[in-house]
């Protein structure tokens, strides 16, 4: 799984560390029945915020989403969700989300990493850039 760090707050960008969540042991048997997961976020920065609270606190709430997507990866395949009470399976080999995803999809649609499909979103798309990550199940 790849993200871009790249954020933006009406006409102003600047960069973020992360848009994904690595959840590994304990907390991630307990949220999604898997060892190991990855969980991607677009969308508003109070909403990841609010995951990884939900994720790293005990005791607290889900999350009220409220315009953002997550993608998850974990050794059952890829899941989908724009309110983290439902995840959806994704019955394709790749996924997208963020603003970029159409540039990013049709990369990877003709054989190219995520690592690389976050990279040539970020040529056409103007909310996908300024560095990458990569992250590995």
């Amino acid at each position: 799984m790849a993200c871009d760090l790249q954020a933006t707050k009406g006409y102003l960008k600047f960069k973020t560390s992360t848009k994904i969540i690595e959840l590994e042991g304990d907390r991630a048997q307990k949220f999604f029945n898997a060892p190991h997961v990855l969980i991607g976020h677009a969308g508003l920065q109070n909403d990841f915020a609010n995951a990884m609270t939900y994720l790293f606190t005990e005791n607290s709430r889900p999350p009220r989403i409220k315009d953002s997507e997550f993608v998850l990866l974990c050794k059952d395949g890829i899941f989908h969700t724009d309110n983290f009470n439902t995840w959806n399976k994704i019955e394709e080999p790749t996924f997208t989300i963020g603003s970029g995803q159409h540039f990013a999809a049709g990369a990877m649609a003709v054989g190219a990493t995520p690592l690389e499909a976050c990279k040539i979103a970020g040529k056409k798309d103007i909310y996908t850039g300024i560095e990458y990550k990569e992250y590995v199940l």
